[in-house]
């Protein structure tokens, strides 16, 4: 698992290397790699994106304190990691991290039980919450326009992110609903045949199927967020999959972090050999074919237009879907960010600040 997420965090596929090293970092294993690993990803997430907070610092500290005090970790490489932990705690308002783990600790007790789990699940849209789950992540505040100046009609793009996040929520609240809404009462009323399939039939289920649909969706609208910001070419088959092959010379002479890591990603949905290719086979089948949910003791038998999915491995792959659209999410506005800072305005005089505030949802419309 730490090998794969030093992998991701090579591709710059920040959100899901965090992710890993958090996850392996609460099995309590021995090894420091994950916690040093883990600091080196902040640290590089930091200097591309000039995102340095408090509360970062205190994490990447923990990542070499942690390694000062492995026995696994040579003698020889501890003054390194010990100075750098002091460097780093120089510039921390307060020395004493006790306070603000219980105050962090405190913060995410007090949010919803939805907001909750989006954060235990990773599937916020928010940078801060790739690495804590205090107050500041109980927003999705994810946007084109922090720190960032161009004379690009920037409003237009975050218009296509508020459309973007918006679906992703959607498909969140869906997901969310399959774990914890009874809905017997709708499948009653449904009234389904009998038919002794063994199909799992129900409002759950269609909604995991919906979930599943629409993350494809809103990849694939990514990319035509990407083709239309790059000026890159489109037509009627423009998606996901393939915008990438179609404008391949252009994308592959920017010298841009997110493009990279929306390439792995890319790599990674590929039918032929990637390593979630089975992904695209069932949204095919999904939208195209039947497919159908079945119970695990099912004996699988698939033809070329009937696909059988074992309920478990489809929900383990739609949260893992999940979290991947948000990867591509994130990478895509890492991307479009990073080109804006590539290319300032040349007339700073006429440039206008514009302060984007968040909408208030006790409007009546």
């Amino acid at each position: 698992m730490i090998n794969l997420a030093n992998t991701l965090k090579q591709q710059f596929r920040f959100s899901e290397a965090l992710q890993l090293y958090n996850l392996v970092i609460k099995q309590n294993t021995i090894y420091p790699q994950a916690w040093l690993n883990r600091s080196s990803c902040l640290e590089q997430f930091d200097e591309l994106l000039d995102h340095r907070t408090q509360k970062m610092i205190i994490e990447i500290i923990k990542g070499y304190d942690t390694a000062c005090k492995s026995n696994l970790v040579p003698n020889d490489w501890k003054p390194f990691y010990l100075h750098k932990s002091t460097s780093l705690s120089n510039q921390l308002e307060s020395k004493d991290l006790v306070p603000d783990k219980i105050e962090t600790d405190k913060e995410y007790s007090s949010m919803s039980h939805f907001r909750k789990w989006c954060i235990e699940k990773n599937l916020t849209l928010n940078i801060h919450g790739m690495y804590c789950s205090c107050i500041a992540n109980e927003r999705d505040n994810l946007t084109l326009l922090e720190g960032v100046v161009s004379s690009k009609n920037i409003l237009q793009y975050e218009q296509y992110l508020n459309r973007i996040k918006a679906e992703f929520s959607l498909v969140r609240v869906l997901y969310y609903e399959s774990k914890f809404t009874d809905s017997s009462k709708c499948d009653f009323e449904s009234c389904y045949s009998e038919l002794n399939d063994q199909e799992i039939i129900n409002i759950r289920s269609e909604k995991l199927r919906t979930c599943f649909r629409l993350c494809f969706s809103i990849l694939d609208k990514l990319a035509i967020f990407l083709c239309h910001y790059f000026s890159l070419s489109i037509d009627k088959n423009t998606a996901f999959n393939n915008f990438w092959y179609k404008n391949k010379a252009i994308l592959e002479s920017k010298i841009n972090f997110g493009l990279i890591a929306i390439n792995s990603l890319i790599y990674d949905l590929n039918e032929k050999d990637g390593q979630f290719g089975f992904y695209k086979v069932w949204r095919n089948s999904l939208e195209h074919h039947i497919l159908f949910l079945v119970p695990d003791s099912f004996d699988l038998s698939n033809d070329s237009t009937h696909t059988y999915v074992k309920i478990s491995e489809f929900e383990n792959s739609l949260q893992n879907l999940l979290q991947f659209t948000r990867s591509a999410i994130f990478s895509t506005v890492f991307a479009i960010v990073e080109d804006l800072r590539q290319k300032p305005p040349h007339d700073f005089e006429n440039t206008m600040e514009i302060t984007i505030h968040k909408k208030d949802f006790n409007e009546t419309y």
